[in-house]
């Protein structure tokens, strides 16, 4: 029991600490993409206008990792940076290739947009931030269930 509540405290504290750093970092995410996909520096105006932006489903993923115990410091800062970076590479991916969100930017786009538009949406918010966090840390989910089972 004690772990469990210690494990919902970090994740607590951890979302209290980053809440106020995030849109910090929404704004070098938009950059970032910004950069990647027109090869220059963005204005603030045009950086904000980066049509596919999940910065902000990384804020669960980041949590996760930083509360996640006996996580080694250097595995937090690799799986970070790489859940960034794979953040990173598929909006900067899919700005690349429709330009625009659908019925945002185009009017009457194909289906082919809006089913992908739409399902990278879904998962980039629901799926993968998760995912993500298992890929990290497996072994120590895996450790702390078995630890809450031998505890009940």
């Amino acid at each position: 029991m004690k772990r469990k509540l210690l494990f919902l405290a970090k994740l607590t504290i951890f979302s209290l600490l980053l809440l106020p750093v995030m849109p910090y970092f929404y704004r070098a995410y938009q950059y970032a993409v910004s950069l990647i996909t027109t090869g220059e520096i963005a204005r603030a105006t045009s950086a904000q206008g980066v049509p596919y932006d999940h910065s902000s489903s990384l804020y669960p993923f980041l949590v996760l990792v930083l509360a996640t115990p006996k996580l080694s410091i250097t595995r937090r800062i690799l799986g970070i940076v790489g859940g960034i970076a794979l953040y990173l590479l598929i909006d900067a991916t899919m700005t690349g290739i429709w330009k625009e969100f659908p019925f945002v930017g185009i009017p009457k786009p194909t289906s082919m947009h809006v089913y992908v538009s739409r399902g990278w949406a879904m998962a980039a918010h629901w799926f993968l931030p998760f995912l993500l966090w298992f890929t990290v840390s497996y072994r120590q989910i895996e450790a702390f269930l078995i630890r809450i089972h031998k505890d009940v």
